[in-house]
């Protein structure tokens, strides 16, 4: 195993087990969220469920929406960094947003092979309050608290893109 793939690895490592601690010492939060009536429908749906899929492709779009707010936030974030180092990391992640979650995300929604959504629809869609407020609290939290914490903020969006992320790491290194 390379030194870049055992890395990876404990960079994976140390993700997972910030994510488990958190989930563990937020179990029951974290259960009303994995067993509401839109979760278990999902769990159980058939392929042909269209209800159940229209609810998918609305959450999609509001990701996507979600990854479009986060450009907004990282830039005002980097544009009043007090030093280079934090700039730096912002900007990294501005990058990164720009160009690989909101294009995965807009990809999903819209590729033939996946949710197949016109990117009329995308495009035309409501951003909910939800997601609104909820990229804007993350904002706040920045503002009124301090980095870390707006970062334990967004754990929940950015759970999935990390963990893919991680996991190419670790398997294209070896």
């Amino acid at each position: 195993m390379s030194s870049h793939s055992i890395s990876a690895h404990r960079t994976h490592l140390v993700y997972s087990d910030l994510v488990n601690r958190l989930i563990r010492d937020n179990s029951d939060l974290w259960n009303q969220l994995l067993h509401n009536d839109f979760v278990e429908q999902m769990r159980f749906a058939s392929a042909d469920n269209t209800a159940v899929l229209n609810g998918f492709k609305w959450y999609m779009i509001q990701d996507f929406f979600y990854c479009v707010q986060l450009i907004a936030y990282n830039a005002d974030r980097a544009a009043k960094a007090p030093n280079p180092t934090i700039y730096g990391k912002l900007t990294r992640t501005l990058n990164d947003t720009l160009t690989q979650w909101a294009p995965n995300a807009l990809q999903s929604c819209t590729d033939p092979d996946k949710l197949n959504i016109p990117d009329t629809v995308v495009f035309a869609a409501k951003r909910e309050e939800a997601t609104e407020r909820y990229t804007k609290f993350i904002s706040d939290i920045a503002e009124d608290e301090n980095w870390v914490v707006s970062l334990l903020a967004q754990v929940a969006g950015i759970q999935v893109r990390k963990r893919k992320f991680c996991m190419r790491l670790i398997y294209t290194s070896r």
